[in-house]
């Protein structure tokens, strides 16, 4: 985890290696653009796509971080996380709660790419349609937990969502536990 929260249970926290490593990248990214956002800005602009698990998750702490970027660049901050880092387990913690912070702050154009993004699902998957489907709910069903206002589409989407068979509203709930 990259940002307190108010979840149950202790954090795990790694001591010496790549999780400290992240940690410390992230703390100077936020004193960076408390001292000078432009600079920030810069630095999350170069960041390589090659690596996406670090860089990825950087840029959602980027994103989250209200300075770094105004609401109007959001969505085109997140098209620039890749669909491995966007779908993956390993992100999903961070990725919620991007959009937890940012969701409100967001014009309904820009919810609305976020949400067909979510709705279309990751591309060159190899999980069965319905499997996708129920991980695109989920997620939306999690914002929508969270008191997000989501549109008409979004909610219908989910709606057929929640009558799958394979659905579970304890998933929903638990989205944000994550990996990483």
């Amino acid at each position: 985890p990259v940002e307190a929260d108010d979840q149950p249970g202790e954090r795990y926290h790694d001591e010496d290696g790549l999780g400290s490593d992240f940690l410390l990248a992230a703390t100077l990214m936020r004193r960076l653009a408390a001292n000078d956002l432009e600079s920030a800005r810069h630095e999350v602009a170069h960041w390589p796509a090659a690596e996406p698990l670090i860089f990825d998750k950087l840029r959602l702490v980027a994103i989250t971080h209200q300075a770094i970027f105004e609401s109007s660049e959001v969505t085109a901050q997140l098209d620039k996380v890749s669909d491995e880092s966007f779908w993956g387990q390993a992100l999903e913690r961070e990725l919620l709660h991007c959009l937890r912070s940012r969701w409100p702050t967001l014009a309904p154009p820009d919810r609305a790419s976020i949400e067909a993004r979510v709705m279309a699902g990751p591309q060159d998957d190899t999980r069965s349609p319905d499997h996708l489907r129920r991980d695109a709910g989920i997620r939306l069903a999690w914002l929508q937990l969270q008191s997000l206002v989501l549109s008409a589409d979004a909610e219908s989407f989910l709606a057929d969502c929640r009558t799958m068979s394979e659905w579970k509203e304890e998933w929903v709930r638990s989205a944000d536990v994550g990996l990483g």
